[in-house]
């Protein structure tokens, strides 16, 4: 039993980050507390999910939803940009479908995943480590 403490320890100095990672859901919370503004809670979510997600796959929360976009979107876009363009009407809002946002969430998703199988040293302290 002695030598499981001992080592128990040791790790506990050597990889203190690991005793000491907050679940994004932890940091909403901790964050959130005694806020009443939409602008803010939305903020702090935004905050806690970008520190909360591993640095390499930090730059898929940062592309545009755009990037995302299948060509049938983008082609359906494209037609009813023309269609109101020949009829003389406004050019519609660009929206973001649910086709769009389920791409850029299954990518986070995979590379999330990704990190999960990386090494030990990756997972603290490289590319797959957060904040």
């Amino acid at each position: 039993m002695k030598p499981f403490m001992l080592i128990l320890l040791m790790m506990s100095f050597a990889f203190p980050k690991a005793l000491l990672a907050e679940t994004y859901e932890e940091c909403v919370l901790d964050n959130l507390k005694g806020v009443n503004d939409k602008f803010v809670m939305s903020a702090v979510r935004s905050t806690c999910k970008r520190k909360t997600t591993p640095k390499k796959c930090r730059e898929i929360l940062d592309k545009p939803y755009e990037e995302f976009k299948s060509n049938e979107t983008i082609r359906r876009e494209f037609d009813a940009e023309m269609d109101a363009i020949i009829k003389g009407k406004h050019r519609p809002l660009t929206y973001t479908d649910e086709e769009t946002i389920q791409r850029k969430e299954t990518a986070l998703r995979n590379c999330i995943a990704e990190c999960e199988n990386e090494g030990m040293y990756s997972r603290y302290f490289g590319e797959c480590s957060t904040d």
